[in-house]
């Protein structure tokens, strides 16, 4: 299945990796995949990933979650002991 990238000039940043990796998946030329592989460590090794604020809260959001449910699972083994 190919995803067709002219009719989506508005691709979100999550659909454009989805998008880009189901390509990569169906090339075998290694020289290609290799070149691909040299941009993309060029990009990542630029410097440290910028979370969103968005993120930021999601992920603070989750370690709230995190530790409510650990201090559930003390009351519940405390209790019974």
């Amino acid at each position: 299945m190919f995803l067709n990238f002219a009719k989506r000039l508005d691709m979100s940043t999550i659909e454009l990796r989805r998008a880009i990796a189901e390509y990569l998946s169906h090339i075998d030329d290694a020289s290609f995949l290799n070149a691909i592989k040299t941009i993309i460590e060029s990009k990542v090794s630029e410097g440290t990933y910028k979370l969103s604020d968005c993120h930021k809260e999601r992920i603070e959001n989750g370690r709230e979650q995190l530790k409510k449910r650990a201090n559930n699972l003390k009351r519940i083994f405390k209790t019974r002991n």
